[in-house]
């Protein structure tokens, strides 16, 4: 079983999903690791509106987290994804 696949199982246990960030690290997590079906949604600052992945990317001020059971960083800004994601009072399980 390869790495996408296993992580495919670990997200389908998670309930639902969205990425925050599609830079390049966003890209390469599409690439090697992440299934886009498994993901609701993808959020950035720099490229909100814009198409992604096959995804229309939100807005972190104009996105609902409270449908959202786990959130997959995407970014090396983590550490600041992760508060405002607390801020927004998201509840559920973040992955880096």
């Amino acid at each position: 079983m390869n790495v996408k696949t296993k992580i495919s199982n670990f997200l389908s246990a998670k309930g639902r999903c969205a990425v925050w960030g599609a830079g390049g690290l966003g890209r390469s997590s599409f690439k090697y690791f992440i299934e886009a079906q498994k993901i609701e949604f993808v959020i950035d600052k720099t490229i909100y509106g814009q198409s992604f992945n096959g995804f229309n990317v939100q807005s972190p001020e104009d996105t609902d987290l409270s449908n959202i059971d786990t959130l997959i960083v995407c970014s090396a800004a983590h550490h600041q994804i992760k508060a405002e994601a607390l801020k927004q009072g998201f509840k559920g399980n973040i992955y880096y």
